[in-house]
């Protein structure tokens, strides 16, 4: 997001990881860093990933993609710009 567009000096990340297959799988994590790291994950699976930046003054607007993992299926990092 542009810098005229921010309400505050960002503090973190929300993002939630959904397994597409079973949608009653959700992973919600806080993250201060610009890296959000995942384990234990099904091998060959897709995932729903979403991602939010938050300020003092809340939440902004939310991202999401579709990712899948590969044969380890053990790992899944994502970076939000």
């Amino acid at each position: 997001m542009p810098e005229c567009c921010h309400f505050g000096i960002i503090k973190g990340y929300h993002v939630t990881l959904t397994d597409s297959n079973n949608s009653s799988v959700t992973i919600t994590k806080n993250f201060t860093d610009l890296e959000a790291r995942f384990v234990n994950l099904k091998k060959f699976n897709v995932y729903q990933i979403s991602v939010n930046a938050f300020t003092s003054k809340g939440p902004g607007p939310k991202i999401s993609t579709s990712v899948s993992t590969d044969q380890d299926g053990m790992f899944l990092s994502f970076h939000p710009i």
